[in-house]
């Protein structure tokens, strides 16, 4: 999840970092809301999450508030004031010069597309002979359902929309890279 090399990388962005966070005491009622417990990692592309509401990060820049609880390959995932979730990029600013990516309206349509995303990721999985031609299929499929609850999202500049892109640019990890079978010395180079 969330460690120090992470909080260190927000404060040298010009970011306050709050550490103290209670551990809290959950409700019945408040664990069926919690969304943070359906988030899947999904460690091929860096997806991490908190699991519990009382593991995110609360920091603030230029007197704006936001709760980070997750990160991928790309940055960090944070709720604003608002509860609209975005992307702090990292260092490499993969999708724009921006430093915030719009990404969804509320946590909850953030985990609907999460969902959606990793449904595709298995599908295009369980297809893998057919991987080239199913992505497209499934980069589709996975805008245009986003964007029958959360419009802005799908767009081809905000996050669903640049992931959906990756998909159909074959640009997503659905296995194990070679380079892990080299480095685990399991790699036979073939004669």
């Amino acid at each position: 999840m969330i460690n120090k090399d992470d909080l260190v990388f927000f404060e040298e962005n010009g970011f306050e970092v709050c550490l103290e966070k209670k551990k809290s005491k959950l409700t019945i009622h408040d664990i069926e809301r919690d969304v943070f417990s359906f988030l899947e990692d999904y460690p091929d592309m860096g997806f991490y999450f908190a699991k519990f509401p009382d593991q995110t990060f609360d920091i603030s820049i230029n007197n704006l508030d936001y709760s980070l609880f997750g990160k991928c390959w790309s940055g960090y995932f944070l709720t604003d004031e608002k509860g609209c979730v975005v992307l702090f990029q990292n260092k490499e600013k993969h999708f724009s010069d921006s430093d915030f990516i719009y990404t969804n309206n509320s946590l909850p349509y953030f985990l609907k597309s999460y969902s959606l995303f990793m449904s595709g990721i298995f599908l295009l999985k369980a297809n893998r002979e057919i991987f080239l031609e199913m992505s497209s299929e499934v980069s589709s499929s996975l805008v245009e359902k986003i964007s029958l609850f959360d419009k802005p999202a799908a767009e081809e500049t905000n996050f669903w929309g640049i992931i959906s892109y990756l998909i159909d640019d074959c640009g997503i990890k659905i296995n194990i890279p070679v380079s892990k079978y080299i480095e685990s010395d399991r790699f036979q180079p073939n004669s």
